[in-house]
């Protein structure tokens, strides 16, 4: 039955600008976003699963998103709009390939992959 109102997707919690994530939550959404489980994250990061778990509930929360998933697509989507840890920014060197700023070396990783057949 339709009542002939017409619903609106509107985000989780009714956010509709997402807020910023710190720089901890941001790296835990890069690599989940590589496809790691949490256990694989918190041995990365060298923190408990059940910590990872927690972040995983507030980056979830404060971005509106239901899942992995989500959140997976969300961080792709805005790669450079993350914050980033100090040992992950670019530095001022170039690379000897091409000539363009070095990238972190996730970024490195994930280029090639990208570009392996």
């Amino acid at each position: 039955m339709s009542s002939g109102i017409e619903r609106r997707a509107e985000p989780i919690n009714n956010i509709s600008r997402p807020q910023k994530l710190t720089s901890r939550q941001a790296q835990i959404a890069m690599l989940i976003s590589e496809g790691l489980s949490n256990k694989e994250v918190g041995r990365r990061l060298k923190l408990a699963e059940g910590t990872i778990k927690l972040h995983l509930h507030n980056i979830y929360t404060k971005l509106g998103l239901r899942n992995r998933t989500a959140l997976s697509v969300f961080t792709v989507q805005r790669v450079h709009d993350l914050p980033r840890s100090p040992s992950e920014e670019p530095s001022d060197e170039t690379a000897s390939t091409n000539g363009t700023p070095s990238a972190p070396p996730s970024d490195r990783a994930r280029q090639r992959r990208l570009r392996e057949p």
